[in-house]
């Protein structure tokens, strides 16, 4: 599968996902946000009563995987949802909630640019604050999004 230009491979993904001690059971699946973008969302059954928060595992993640395949958003299940034949149920699974998304710490504009793109962004992805630093798919990850607002707001 390809997400962003590159080859993704989901096996390797929940691999590394179940080799983390607080993880029994992971999916992988690629969902259209609200931009049109797909991002990577991970469904993790605990071993435990609860799943490790989103930004540790992404950063225990990050040790074995190239960025690119780390996913955008984590969500816990009880269990896997599967089918009569044993095979993962897609229209069962819950899409990710805001409290998914492994996002970084809020760092606020430093720049002048900065202060340019923060202020452009939210009208161009649908609200929300712009962080500076956000890895998980970010201003980085809404290259089309930005661009196609920055080219309207310089037109104006």
């Amino acid at each position: 599968m390809k997400i962003r230009g590159y080859r993704i491979e989901l096996g390797e993904i929940e691999a590394a996902l179940t080799d983390h001690e607080q993880i029994a059971d992971a999916r992988l699946l690629a969902r259209e946000d609200a931009t049109g973008d797909k991002q990577l969302v991970a469904y993790v059954v605990p071993t435990g009563d609860t799943a490790p928060a989103p930004g540790p595992l992404r950063e225990a993640l990050t040790r074995t995987l190239p960025g690119y395949m780390v996913p955008s958003a984590f969500v816990e299940l009880a269990v896997v949802p599967l089918t009569a034949n044993g095979k993962l149920d897609r229209g069962a699974l819950p899409g990710p909630g805001e409290d998914a998304l492994a996002r970084a710490e809020f760092v606020a504009p430093r720049s002048v640019v900065e202060e340019l793109v923060a202020a452009v962004v939210p009208a161009s992805d649908g609200g929300g604050d712009c962080r500076v630093v956000d890895r998980a798919g970010g201003v980085a990850g809404r290259g089309r999004g930005v661009r196609g607002a920055v080219r309207a707001a310089s037109a104006v």
